[in-house]
């Protein structure tokens, strides 16, 4: 029980800290966003903040789909999460179409399914339901299939 707990509180802790200036989750996503590219030199830096995004954003989901209770103070940090994530995804959208990098597709996959996520968690009735989400194994592609089906519908 106090091993859950510390996780639990740890886990909240980290997503808090997501939404503070100051720490990496934030940070990465706002580089990512500020980031231009305009010389071949700079799109080996650029590949590498894409890389680390998608990577953190995948942590990210594997602690929100640790779950297994949420307060209405954890659910704020999630709803302000969600909005750096769904502000973030808008530049993915936007740099595809302009520069269709790999790596930026990859992005746009990555919060595509952190989004899906979050929202499914922020989902009272279907948490209640299934006591949270279980982390997708291929967490890229996951993110490609909802954009997919997405895009279909």
């Amino acid at each position: 029980m106090i091993k859950k707990t510390i996780f639990s509180v740890s886990v909240f802790a980290s997503l808090a800290l997501a939404s503070d200036a100051d720490y990496n989750y934030t940070n990465t996503l706002n580089n990512y966003k500020d980031t231009t590219i305009l010389l071949e030199t700079e799109k080996k830096e650029y590949k590498k903040l894409c890389e680390e995004v998608s990577y953190m954003l995948k942590m990210a989901s594997f602690q929100i789909c640790e779950f297994k209770t949420i307060d209405s103070k954890h659910t704020k940090i999630l709803e302000e999460f969600l909005m750096l994530v769904k502000s973030s995804k808008k530049i993915a959208i936007n740099r595809i179409e302009n520069f269709n990098l790999e790596y930026d597709k990859n992005v746009l996959y990555s919060l595509v399914a952190i989004e899906h996520i979050i929202e499914s968690v922020l989902d009272r009735e279907f948490f209640n339901l299934t006591g949270g989400y279980k982390m997708p194994s291929d967490f890229l592609g996951f993110g490609k299939e909802i954009l997919s089906a997405t895009k279909e519908a």
